[in-house]
Order: structure tokens, then sequence, then C-alpha cells
């Protein structure tokens, strides 16, 4: 009998990266996999998923809309911020993003963490006694999983939860770093799960650095989520299939730009990198923009050739992408 790995995705991003990209297809050999859906996720969306993966276990979970919960959240909240002030000299970016926080909140949680261990022990006691989320806990229970994989940036409440439930419980839990900048930048761990997945050497020292965690709970296997790209450059014809699709002569040599999910005007960019190409010798040269999936909306890339970027159009690919 295999055993159960119970993996949850917080948001649609993780959904896509950790399962859509093919991220399950070695562990199904091994593992039966049970699929968790978080709160990002509607009902609608929940049933569409469930009627995609058909024969596969999927519970949905939504935290309870109560009193209990909402205090719970502020307690966490102010836990979550503390821990990140307490972290503050050992991240250049967390050093950064505490200047965000109103001066009150600067000044409370400064006399909170000054000197560090302050900090170390309201969080030990704030942890010890806040309670878990029951509703999550009873459902893993019914569950009873070996393993739970989490793709977390290690800030979002629910982990804790999970890591705290696991102990209870009695099952390992696997925090899988989902970004590149998650562990300087997103925050730092309350406590820390059984093991974390990293892409690599450098997130390893990122995680011992700030974080905290002993490298023997610190795993590298690189990124799942980038793994089904690597397997389209294995395609014989991938990359005739790429001119093709955007019309651009098999001899050129390709520019990508890659847009930004920030709110950042693009357009004086493109035209400075189109009037290089107009001026180059190099007449074999050519650009794809590719917009951020989760980019603002900006009329501005509608149509570039509107703004005098002669020969940019819309690439065949997606919608949203641009060809010089």
């Amino acid at each position: 009998m295999k055993k159960k790995i119970l993996i949850y995705y917080y948001n649609h991003e993780y959904y896509r990266n950790y399962f859509k990209s093919g991220f399950l297809n070695g562990l199904s050999h091994h593992y039966d996999i049970e699929i968790m859906l978080g709160t990002k996720f509607n009902k609608e969306e929940y049933e569409k998923i469930r009627v995609e993966n058909k024969g596969k276990y999927i519970v949905h979970y939504h935290a309870a809309n109560n009193q209990s919960n909402e205090n719970r959240s502020k307690i966490l909240k102010h836990m979550f911020f503390l821990r990140w002030f307490e972290s503050r000299n050992r991240s250049d970016a967390l050093f950064i993003k505490k200047d965000r926080l109103s001066l009150k909140w600067k000044i409370i949680y400064y006399c909170l963490s000054t000197p560090t261990i302050i900090a170390r022990v309201i969080i030990l006691l704030a942890n010890k006694f806040i309670p878990i989320d029951e509703k999550l806990g009873g459902l893993i229970k019914n569950i009873q999983p070996h393993v739970i994989c989490i793709p977390s940036n290690l800030s979002h409440y629910v982990t804790l939860d999970f890591v705290k439930i696991g102990k209870l419980l009695g099952i390992k839990i696997c925090s899988i770093v989902a970004g590149w900048d998650n562990l300087v930048s997103k925050g730092a761990i309350i406590e820390n799960p059984d093991s974390v997945v990293v892409w690599g050497e450098q997130m390893l020292n990122e995680a011992k650095k700030v974080q905290l965690i002993p490298e023997s709970k610190i795993r590298i296997i690189g990124t799942p989520r980038f793994e089904h790209y690597f397997d389209l450059n294995k395609k014989d014809n991938y990359k005739q299939e790429l001119y093709r699709n955007y019309g651009i002569p098999t001899h050129h040599k390709l520019i990508l730009v890659a847009g930004s999910n920030f709110l950042f005007d693009i357009l004086p960019v493109l035209k400075k990198l189109d009037s290089f190409i107009d001026e180059s010798s190099d007449d074999g040269i050519s650009v794809i923009y590719r917009p951020h999936p989760w980019g603002r909306p900006n009329d501005k890339e509608k149509d570039f050739r509107e703004h005098g970027i002669n020969g940019w159009r819309s690439g065949k690919a997606r919608p949203d992408s641009h060809c010089k």
C-alpha cells in the first residue's frame, strides 16, 4: 500500500506551478496524492478543478468566518510582524521593508525586539498558547497523510498552522520555498517545519542565515515549477514552432523583454530598445515582449504601433504578447 502525501495549494499561482507543471508526475509513482485547495479558490474554481482531476481526492479548505478566527488572525499578524522586525538585521530586504510600517508600529516593534531575545520569548509564548485552526486540524485528521507538502513563501499564517498540526498528529511537514526571494524578503518563519526544500546553495545559505533553519532540515532539489520549460527545449521542432508562431525569420537572433508585475511604464524602455535596433548594423534581430501575467492593466501596451514603434505587432502565441 502506497503512503499518502497531502499537498496544500494556497493560491492559483502555486496550483499552476506545482501541479499543472507536472510537479507530481514523479511522486505519484510512489505515493497516493491528496490535494487541498486553499481560501484563494472559490467554490466554482474548486468544482472545476475537481472535475478536471477526476479520480484524485481533492478537498477545499476555508477558514471559519467567526470572531475567534478574526482575533486569532490579529495575533498572528502581530507575531509575524514582530518576527520580521526581529530579523531585520539578518537581511537587507527585511531591513528596508520595515519602513513600510507606520512610525507608531515601528517604535512598538523596535522596543519589543531590542534586544532580540525579548521578541523571541514573546513569539515563543504566543505561539505556544494561540489555538490552531480546528477546522483545518479536523480535515487533516480525516485524511491522515504521512507527509504534508506546502509550496509557500513561508510567511502565510496557514503554514504555521500546518506545522503545529503536524507536530500534534505526528505528521511530517515539508515546506517548498516557492520564490527566489522568499527567504530574504517575505518575512521570517515562526516555527520550523520538519524540512524545507530550496532551489540551490544560495537559498540554503539564506535559510540558515536569515531564517535560522538548521542545515539538517534543508534539502536542495532545484525548482519543480520550471521543469516543464526545460522539457520544451527537448522537442526537436520547438524553436521552429516559436519562430513560426511569431512570424520571425529563422536566421534572426532573439531578445526577450519580460514585463514587470509592478506599476511600471515599459513603453520608454521599448522605444529605446527599438531605436537601438534601428541604428544597429545587424538587421537580424527580433524582440519578443511578454507582459507579466500579473501585470497591472496598461492601455499603452495594447498596440505599440500607436506610439511610433514600427513593426511591433501582437504575437500569435498569446494575445498580450508583442513582437518586432
